[in-house]
C-alpha cells in the first residue's frame, strides 16, 4: 500500500464487504 487510504476507497471496500455479508446471511438457503 503506497498510496494513502482515500474515503472513497474506503467507503467502496467497506461497501463491498457488507453487500457480500447481506447477500450471504439475506440469500435462502
Amino acid at each position: 500500500m503506497t498510496k494513502p487510504f482515500t474515503l472513497d476507497q474506503l467507503a467502496a471496500q467497506v461497501a463491498a464487504m457488507l453487500s457480500g455479508s447481506a447477500r450471504r446471511v439475506t440469500a435462502p438457503s
